[in-house]
């Protein structure tokens, strides 16, 4: 298990980063806000991301 990646185990996908993002923190974020603390993800990859579990209605 990656300690400094805990969803990594689960989903080694930029989903498990933003899940571990957006699990640590109760405030609203923006995409850029986002891609600030995961420094090695792309605006788009973001919104992809979001997208996709929005309409999966996880976040």
């Amino acid at each position: 298990m990656q300690l400094n990646r805990p969803f990594a185990t689960v989903t080694p996908t930029l989903d498990g980063d933003m899940l571990g993002v957006l699990a640590t923190s109760d405030v609203t974020f923006t995409i850029t806000q986002i891609q600030r603390i995961l420094t090695t993800a792309s605006g788009e990859g973001i919104r992809k991301v979001l997208t996709r579990l929005t309409a999966q209605g996880v976040v």
